[in-house]
């Protein structure tokens, strides 16, 4: 049932005739009326006047003086008061108590029980305050929640799995050393009251104990890592006792890896060490060591006993935890009077020991500490420091303990949940200390040993490079050693290459053949020569680096061989695989050649910047590549998403599917999404139910429940819950979305005939953002400038072509024909609710007349008007949901037409279905342009058929009954080629009339090349903007 339409205002406004009141002049000898009923008149006077006028005066005196008297004998006023009032004053009077009289008779009877009207749940719900409002929903019983309309009883299942989810919702299996279950406590605020514990108190055990406690690390038999690290950890948790174990378990590595005689080995390392346990001072350390009970005491290894790899690594992973779960341990490593103590500077030293820089694992941990000290140390200088301390979860420690209350510091989280405003204004620089050259070289020199260097040492080194590149001291040092280094490997690359060029230039063989001469350590080259940029990029500007190592001719000797390889691999379907051995290099030329500005990059006379360049003329194969290996996009060959219109729609989804999947990862666990909707209202009970919902809480795991059916939701019940959706937002009834002629759905300018129309375009913004969020095909298809609403792009007035192809037509002839005798002007009409009004386009539009020289801003603000101004509201309400749990940045890399497939996905095109529906104009079926059409149309993947059929009809849908069904504006029309002159021009479509105009084309290739261009950029144009 649709709603009636209401009856539209009037273009008129009545008005309002002024009430003038008449007075009826009293002949001179009427006398006034009497002050007192004991005052009477004249009987000679009344003798003298007419009869009817006589009759008027004595009636209106009586009946005067009678409600007087009564109203006098009634008041609680006294009587002479009154009687010596003037009469209009008296009234006046005697009206007051009267009214306060019967305003306090309405309060005493709304006082009585026995007048109260009854009130239903929902009103007396609804007068609440929030808080007291909330309470009631929260408890009550379900009864009282079954009798509540949708809309509170969704508000209080919210409530109520919010209020759950805040107290369960998570088990502490690892609170950083304290197991066991805090409910009621976030979980943030809890790890980063834990992350920042300092206790000022009594330690567990004595500072001068603790080298006997590290005596356990070195032992023979197998110990549990999480005990041992929850030890430390717990220890840590004392000022005191965290400055001296730090300095003891450096000195332990120091020891364990400098290859030393055993009679040079500490005191903590000598002696029976059962007795030295024994003999501690203090009893509560029983509570800490006690897990040793029964080890082999007599089994502690010194150097000269070949101490093996476990016991050095086992330091090192201890230093790394601490370093990870406590704060104050990282600052610790920067503290000290003389810089050569600072444990900082011990640690750097390690990196030139040869039994680390020999051991992949050694040296991982070793960077892997340094580089989360330098992350946390960061963190902290950056963070404000003015906010509220988080609530601090119960910490278990051992009962023979001292009831110290810790004294936490302010968290992370905390404080970066600050205004922008305080963070800027608080925020200063980490500056690193300076360093001597050796320990620099160090650093660099990781590099260089290629077996051992993993790409996470490598991550590793990239944050201390960061770190200490914030001396310029350090800076110039790290500088000197990566350049030279660059330079050594640029000259080993570029020998390699002019030898492929060779190669390449002689050889008939395919591309995959020729690349199987690269000898495998040219690989380990490349690779150490990214790296080496990568670092010198995070300390200066790429233009200095590309002129500094002349890395000119090394491009273009690169770009020759990759040109030359490119031509093979038409013929080669190794291609990609082939290219795996240049990979590194590749991700070297975008590293630097993508982080030079356009205007400042190195050009060649009269052509786009090298990048540009580059990109374009080997799309193919980087978009290969990509798809081989996605995390390409996310980093070497990010700058790619600056020119989105160069990678493959594949590529970009799957990018998109990632980027989703880190944000659920990154964040807390949403918990679940409880929707529980009768089948007879579905849309009105998801309604009331997302409505109440918070943005993050939309993003939880969807489970839908059908009243009144028992099942459990494992994924079926979600995707029947979209499809009823996806079909009832584009119901007539709720006025939200109109049909177009190619079966797609633009927001209707009228909803408003709908009370509730801006909170179901947000909702309808949610549900489509939700499906994307769990990864859902909705069959819903939108116009192509509803689209561009959603990525933010400018609507084009050839998008109006689908949305009113009349209209659109009128544009369209005046854009190619005269419009001097037309006598437009800047101003137009537009109907709402059957009332026709003007609308002027710009200011004192209707006396701007349209000339062909304004015709275009002409057409351009009409269409503005007509797609974007008319249903602004609207669009806004829906992108408010969508962005709720979709970003704009996140959807930016696609266009309105991929858009459309990431929400309704690739359609099943059966091509040959298609050719049997296809009229022809111009050309018939045995033509060479519609054969080579035909065949590079069979060659597309599954993408490019879908931008093919939603260039030409407007949509990717495909009819149930088969193309033969397609719909125009007329109503059925076939698939069309119709044959345009020109061979310069690019193929053009009318999706009113589902029309391709195909040029005569002279070539097969030609005519594949035009029309990827066209199906990729559209009516938009192309370009690197």
């Amino acid at each position: 049932m649709s709603p009636a339409t209401p009856i539209a205002p009037s273009d008129t406004t009545s008005q309002v005739e002024p009430q003038v009141e008449t007075q009826v002049e009293n002949p001179p000898a009427v006398p006034a009326v009497p002050a007192a009923p004991t005052q009477t008149i004249d009987p000679a006077f009344l003798e003298a006047l007419p009869a009817e006028l006589r009759d008027e005066i004595l009636a209106s005196q009586i009946g005067g003086t009678n409600a007087n008297s009564a109203e006098i004998s009634n008041s609680t006023l006294n009587p002479d008061f009154l009687a010596a009032l003037p009469p209009d004053i008296a009234a006046e009077v005697l009206q007051n108590e009267r009214q306060e009289q019967e305003r306090r008779d309405r309060e005493r009877e709304a006082a009585d029980p026995s007048h109260a009207e009854e009130m239903d749940n929902a009103s007396f719900i609804a007068t609440l305050p929030p808080d007291l409002r909330e309470e009631i929903l929260m408890t009550a019983d379900e009864q009282l929640l079954q009798s509540l309309p949708p809309n509170l009883a969704a508000e209080a299942h919210a409530i109520r799995e919010r209020h759950m989810r805040s107290r369960f919702n998570w088990r502490s299996r690892d609170f950083n050393g304290f197991v066991g279950e805090v409910p009621g406590i976030d979980r943030h605020a809890a790890r980063d009251a834990q992350f920042n514990l300092n206790i000022n108190g009594k330690p567990i055990i004595s500072e001068d104990d603790l080298p006997f406690l590290l005596k356990v690390v070195s032992m023979q038999q197998t110990l549990s890592r999480n005990i041992l690290h929850k030890t430390f950890l717990n220890l840590c948790a004392f000022e005191g006792t965290r400055k001296r174990l730090l300095s003891e378990l450096i000195q332990s590595l120091v020891y364990f890896t400098s290859g030393r005689d055993s009679l040079d080995q500490p005191a903590k390392f000598q002696g029976d060490f059962k007795d030295q346990v024994d003999h501690m001072k203090t009893d509560d350390a029983s509570a800490i060591i006690g897990f040793v009970a029964g080890l082999r005491w007599s089994t502690i290894y010194s150097p000269s006993s070949r101490v093996p790899n476990s016991v050095s690594r086992r330091f090192l992973e201890i230093l790394a935890y601490l370093i990870k779960s406590n704060a104050h341990v990282a600052e610790n490593l920067l503290e000290s009077q003389v810089e050569k103590e600072k444990p900082f500077t011990i640690l750097l030293d390690l990196m030139g020991n040869e039994n680390i820089r020999g051991n992949s694992t050694h040296l991982e941990y070793l960077l892997s500490a340094l580089s989360t000290a330098v992350k946390v140390l960061t963190a902290k200088k950056t963070a404000p420091t003015d906010a509220p301390a988080p609530p601090v979860a119960p910490a278990v420690v051992p009962a023979a303990a001292p009831a110290v209350a810790p004294a936490v510091e302010p968290s992370n989280d905390a404080m970066e949940t600050n205004s922008t405003e305080n963070k800027e204004k608080e925020k200063e620089k980490l500056v690193s200390p300076d360093f001597s050259q050796i320990q620099l070289e160090n650093v660099v020199k990781v590099l260089n040993l290629n077996p051992c260097c993993s790409d996470h040492s490598f991550t590793y080194v990239t944050n201390l490079t960061q770190f200490l590149g914030t001396s310029e001291s350090n800076k110039e040092i790290l500088l000197k050693n990566l350049t030279m280094a660059a330079q050594s490997s640029s000259e080993v690359v570029f020998a390699e290459f002019e030898k492929l060029n060779l190669n390449l230039e002689k050889s008939r063989d395919q591309m995959s053949l020729v690349l199987t001469m690269i000898p495998t350590s040219f690989v380990s080259t490349e690779l150490n020569f990214l790296r080496i940029l990568k670092l010198m990029l995070n300390l200066a500007p790429a233009q200095s680096i590309n002129a500094n190592l002349k890395l000119e001719f090394l491009w273009e000797s690169f770009e020759n061989a990759l040109n030359r390889l490119s031509k093979k691999s038409n013929s080669d379907p190794n291609t990609t695989s082939s290219l795996s051995p240049l990979l590194p290099i590749i991700e070297a030329f975008f590293a630097v050649n993508a982080s030079v500005s356009v205007s400042t990059s190195i050009t060649r006379s009269g052509q786009m910047p090298r990048f540009f360049s580059f990109v374009e003329h080997h799309r193919r194969l980087l978009n290969e590549l990509i798809k081989q290996n996605p995390n390409l996009l996310q980093d070497s060959f990010s700058a790619l998403l600056k020119t989105p219109h160069l990678i493959d729609f594949e590529n970009k989804r799957s990018y998109f599917r990632s980027d989703i999947q880190r944000q659920k990862t990154d964040q807390d666990n949403y918990g679940e999404l409880r929707i529980t909707v009768r089948r007879n209202a579905v849309m009105e009970d998801s309604f009331y139910s997302l409505k109440s919902r918070k943005p993050e809480e939309l993003k939880g795991r969807l489970s839908v429940n059908f009243a009144g059916e028992e099942g459990i939701d494992a994924g079926g019940l979600s995707r029947e819950w979209y499809t009823i959706l996806a079909r009832e937002m584009f119901n007539p009834n709720y006025c939200l979305f109109l049909p177009t002629a190619n079966s797609t759905f633009q927001p209707n300018k009228n909803s408003a005939i709908n009370t509730d129309h801006l909170e179901f375009f947000k909702f309808v913004g949610r549900v489509i953002a939700k499906a994307l969020y769990d990864g859902q095909l909705l069959d819903a298809h939108f116009t192509h400038s509803f689209y561009k609403h959603i990525l933010g792009q400018p609507v084009s007035y050839t998008d109006m072509e689908a949305v009113d192809p009349e209209f659109y037509k009128s544009l369209l002839w005046i854009l190619e024909n005269d419009v001097s005798d037309l006598s437009l002007t800047f101003s137009t009409e537009q109907e709402v609710f059957g009332i026709v009004q003007a609308v002027e386009l710009k200011e004192n539009g209707r006396n701007i007349a349209v000339t062909d020289e304004n015709k275009e801003e002409y057409v351009r603000l009409v269409t503005e008007m007509k797609m974007t101004t008319a249903i602004q509201q609207q669009i806004e309400w829906f992108k408010k949901g969508f962005h709720d749990l979709i970003k704009s940045e996140q959807i930016s890399i696609f266009t309105p037409s991929e858009l459309e497939l990431l929400i309704s996905g690739l359609p099943d095109i059966d091509i040959e279905d298609l050719r049997k529906n296809t009229e022809y104009r111009g050309y018939s079926k045995e033509s060479a342009q519609i054969q080579w059409f035909w065949e590079t149309v069979g060659d597309f993947q599954e993408d490019q058929k879908a931008l093919l059929l939603q260039f030409v009809t407007g949509s990717s849908k495909v009819p149930l009954e088969g193309f033969k069904a397609l719909v125009g504006m007329s109503g059925p029309q076939k698939f069309q080629i119709c044959k345009v002159p020109g061979s310069d021009r690019l193929p053009a479509a009318h999706t009113c009339f589902n029309q391709l105009d195909l040029p005569e084309y002279p070539s097969k290739e030609i005519l594949k090349q035009n029309l990827l261009i066209s199906l990729h950029e559209g009516s938009e144009g192309f370009g690197f903007g």
